[in-house]
């Protein structure tokens, strides 16, 4: 027998699945084990087996493939020879969920831009001169990107509604060509109106807050080229 039979998914070859025992008339006895073909073998190929010790040989997805079948040869000290098919379970983890953006991923901002009362991402791509859009279809799920260019090299991603429609717009620093980009909400999760605004050398960081009192988001823009960080007031 194999005890234990099972094999988390996604487990990192190499792994140990577990230890072979075989029982004979005469205790104390020794066996020597391999893996043969014969009913049974069909996922011979996908472990190992060291001495008594059956490894993986591959990576296992529960969703792919959720039971696999051995076939082992026990022979004892005496030459008697015992082939048995053996079942090893792939045990189904709960996997973190994986969404798809553009190239570079460098910032990543929680908001609800479609005003349905779930949290939405927006995700600056560096290299994509670009943000990705995933809408939140509740808990942790999401529907998958919408893409909105930028200008070149976004490293910095604030959402705040500048334009007081009650929609959340966004502003990202983009780095490789020295400017800021606003784009603005539509509140059905889509982004328009693209505004360039020229800034110092090499802008790397965003913030947005009320800095004048009067209930209109501002922007704080720091450039690392200038040293220097500038202040765009809402209006």
């Amino acid at each position: 027998m194999l005890t234990p039979h099972t094999i988390a998914e996604n487990s990192p070859i190499a792994s140990t699945v577990g230890t072979l025992t075989s029982v004979d008339a005469d205790v104390g006895d020794t066996f020597i084990y391999a893996l043969v073909p014969g009913a049974g073998s069909t996922d011979n190929g996908s472990f190992r087996l060291t001495g008594d010790v059956v490894s993986t040989a591959g990576v296992f997805d529960f969703e792919t493939k959720s039971v696999n079948t051995i076939r082992v040869r026990s022979t004892d000290s005496g030459g008697q020879v015992f082939e048995k098919p053996l079942t090893i379970n792939v045990l189904d983890i709960d996997e973190a969920p994986v969404a798809v953006v553009g190239t570079a991923p460098l910032v990543v901002k929680i908001g609800d831009v479609n005003g349905d009362g779930r949290r939405d991402l927006v995700v600056a791509n560096s290299t994509a001169s670009s943000v990705s859009v995933l809408l939140g279809t509740g808990g942790a799920a999401f529907a998958p990107a919408t893409t909105f260019a930028t200008g070149a090299g976004p490293v910095a991603l604030v959402l705040a509604d500048w334009n007081h429609d009650g929609n959340l717009d966004i502003a990202t620093a983009n780095t490789t060509d020295t400017t800021m980009t606003i784009l603005t909400g539509n509140g059905s999760g889509a982004f328009g109106g693209a505004v360039t605004l020229i800034t110092g050398p090499q802008p790397t960081g965003l913030a947005t807050g009320d800095l004048n009192n009067d209930a209109k988001a501002d922007l704080l823009l720091a450039s690392n080229g200038t040293n220097s960080v500038s202040v765009f007031l809402g209006n």
